[in-house]
């Protein structure tokens, strides 16, 4: 049986749960089954079904939980208690059972907090006017890494859409990618057999990189 891929939705103002198409698609073609994760209920008995996890983009995560002492309320994006409640007990659960774990863009501030990290709560520069498929600027992929030899490059070019950024890494994630201005893009923990963040999104991408991080998830999570 194809591996299935749990995958944290988002909720609006009216309460309603949502997840765009595009990450189900990418898991599908990545060999997954794709399975969305609302925000309700306790996530241990969504871990005993899911083969991996994947923590997709957002809102921001409430500034209390992740090392910010003094924001502007303004800037504050589709904040969501029980969201931000769900998804960091998920991550903590799938990294102590070494599940399978991708993170984008809000995924990977999440998977940062998770284990006991911090972000910046507003950053400049971003937030990219070009399409969700389009790249609009580049990264420098650290030598040595798993997603150095995953992607097999020094760099790559990627799309952005946030404004939050992971700031201080704990001791189980390590830094594997960044942009020039010294903005963290990716990290992962080394200790698990799959477990990346990024802060793009690739399943916006419909290149052979984006390709490949789906591929690998699903790969670790196939338990056959």
């Amino acid at each position: 049986m194809n591996p299935m891929i749990g995958i944290t939705t988002g909720n609006n103002s009216d309460g309603d749960y949502f997840l765009r198409r595009q990450y189900c698609t990418a898991i599908l073609r990545a060999g997954g089954i794709p399975i969305m994760l609302p925000p309700v209920g306790r996530p241990h008995a969504a871990l005993g079904i899911c083969d991996g996890i994947m923590l997709s983009g957002g809102g921001d995560i409430a500034p209390s939980l992740c090392g910010i002492d003094e924001y502007d309320p303004m800037f504050l994006f589709e904040p969501s208690p029980e969201r931000d409640e769900y998804e960091l007990e998920l991550t903590k659960l799938a990294y102590e059972r070494d599940i399978p774990i991708l993170g984008i863009c809000r995924g990977i501030q999440v998977l940062n907090t998770a284990l006991g990290g911090s972000l910046y709560f507003d950053i400049v520069g971003h937030r990219q006017r070009l399409s969700r498929e389009q790249p609009s600027h580049k990264i420098g992929i650290t030598k040595g890494t798993y997603l150095h030899r995953l992607i097999g490059a020094d760099e790559l070019e990627v799309n952005s859409f946030h404004h939050q950024a992971v700031k201080t890494v704990p001791p189980e994630l390590n830094v594997c990618a960044a942009s020039d201005d010294g903005m963290i893009e990716a990290v992962e923990a080394p200790n698990m057999r799959f477990c990346l963040g990024v802060q793009w999104h690739p399943e916006h991408m419909h290149t052979r990189e984006a390709d490949i991080l789906f591929a690998a998830l699903c790969a670790a999570a196939d338990r056959k």
